[in-house]
């Protein structure tokens, strides 16, 4: 979304072949996939190990290690930087990047404004850009 947002602030009339309800559509369901296929082996991660009690007649239950952690360390390992890379630090960099490419694009639209000696209006900077943010989340499908 924050890349969304930073294509269509930076790039207005060039954008919409990109950012319509298809491509939302797809990119929503890509992200379910991905973050479904990346949590199945957490299912294998730990087992739950029944003991019967003679004393009282019940069961307990205490957690085990599971298949994915008795099956190969180095199994193991290669899953959890796969689920830190994937899961984590790539969403993180593509948010960190549409912002940042978000708030450059609005301080070159007021240095440009600036330049031109555009006349502002009685909206002072933080509502202005509190009124893009808006408009955007509310165009983006």
């Amino acid at each position: 979304m924050a890349v969304g947002r930073y294509l269509t602030v930076s790039y207005p009339f060039h954008v919409k072949p990109l950012i319509d309800l298809r491509c939302t559509r797809s990119t929503i369901v890509a992200i379910f996939v991905v973050s479904f296929l990346l949590n199945v082996p957490r299912f294998f991660e730990n087992a739950v190990q029944s003991i019967p009690c003679p004393q009282t007649s019940q069961t307990i239950l205490i957690q085990s290690p599971g298949p994915l952690q008795t099956f190969d360390r180095r199994l193991m390992r290669a899953y959890v930087w796969l689920y830190c890379v994937l899961g984590i630090f790539v969403p993180l960099a593509l948010l960190a990047v549409g912002n940042c490419g978000l708030v450059r694009a609005l301080r070159r639209s007021t240095r440009v404004r600036r330049q031109f000696h555009v006349r502002h209006s009685h909206i002072d900077a933080n509502e202005r850009v509190t009124t893009i943010l808006a408009t955007l989340v509310r165009q983006s499908p």
